[in-house]
Formats: C-alpha cells, sequence, structure tokens
C-alpha cells in the first residue's frame, strides 16, 4: 500500500474500512499517539477496552507474543487492536532471531486475523533490510507520522496540529469550569 499522512487515515477510519495492518512511521510522537486514539476510538467500544487492547514492545522482545495475540480472538468485543511499539528494534536482533521474527511476521501478515487491526510502530526503518520490506508491503498500510520533508505538507500537518493542540485545550478549560461549578 502507498504511504499516507494521518489526515488520510483519519479520512479512511471515518469511512469505516477495516485495515488489518498498519505501520505508523515517524519519530512525531503527538501524530503517533493522535493515530493511535482514533483507532481505539473506531475500533474498541469503551467499555471493552481493557479486553480488546493490547500493547508490546518489539524491543523487549514481545513481537511473537503480540502475533499470537493478535490471532487470539478478542473478549467482549468484536475488534481488537494490537500495538507493537518499537519495530524497528527488530532491525538490531541477531541474524537468526531477526529473520525468524521477520518471518513470523511476514506469515501473519499473508492471513491477518480478521477481527484484529494490528498496529505496529517505528520511528525509522532501514529499507534496505527485509523487515522494511515486509512491513512496507502492500499488505500493511505505511501512515507517515511526522511532519514530512514537503514544505506545504509541514505547514497542513503543523496546522492541524495546532488546531487539535487547541481544541484539547479549550475542550480541558471548558470541563474544568464545568466542574467548578458543581
Amino acid at each position: 500500500m502507498a504511504r499516507i499522512s494521518t489526515q488520510e487515515l483519519l479520512s479512511r477510519l471515518e469511512k469505516g474500512k477495516v485495515i488489518p495492518a498498519l505501520l505508523l512511521l515517524g519519530e512525531e510522537p503527538y501524530l503517533r499517539d493522535a493515530c493511535r486514539a482514533q483507532l481505539i476510538e473506531k475500533y474498541v467500544p469503551e467499555a471493552a477496552r481493557s479486553w480488546a487492547l493490547c500493547r508490546y514492545s518489539a524491543e523487549c522482545g514481545d513481537t511473537s507474543a503480540a502475533l499470537n495475540q493478535a490471532q487470539s480472538i478478542p473478549m467482549l468485543s468484536p475488534q481488537q487492536v494490537v500495538f507493537l511499539e518499537d519495530a524497528h528494534a527488530i532491525e538490531k536482533l541477531g541474524e537468526k532471531n531477526r529473520e525468524e521474527t521477520v518471518s513470523e511476521l511476514e506469515k501473519y501478515l499473508e492471513n491477518p486475523a480478521p477481527f484484529t487491526v494490528l498496529v505496529m510502530e517505528a520511528a525509522r526503518l532501514d529499507e534496505r533490510m527485509k523487515l522494511a520490506k515486509v512491513l512496507m508491503s502492500q499488505k500493511v498500510l505505511v501512515v507517515e507520522v511526522g511532519l514530512g520533508g514537503d514544505a506545504r505538507q509541514r505547514v497542513a500537518t503543523a496546522a492541524m496540529l495546532a488546531t487539535t493542540l487547541a481544541k484539547r485545550s479549550e475542550e480541558r478549560r471548558v470541563g474544568k469550569e464545568c466542574r467548578s461549578r458543581w
């Protein structure tokens, strides 16, 4: 799949399309958090979030556990979201472990579970390595979570960030005012 921006991801989510596997690629933590929040909001009912949300770290060696969870039917929810943070850490594994892990990922992506949205996160990937080729394949939607290199894209992303931050700040302010009246 082609690389898309965070705005394009949000519009896809609004259209209701199920996305079996995503890669949040980039170093902008606010955009990554915004994508996570939107994915959770879209796919997991609030009452089921303690059951249908899982977070793992490839840096801690949890890739197999994340893939096993992705293949497990979620409890109390029709969908689950499984996050695999620090996917770039797989590149630093020893050759044998790296190949096994990439092979596991590749096998899962060939036939992803229909009830799971697998969200992998990486600051950056070495595009010469097999991991990048697998994660940037046609089976994974790559979402750029950075300001981008194009000046227009940077301005558009910065404007979206500023608007979102302003809205959240206003919501917090109004919320505090409402609570203080009680």
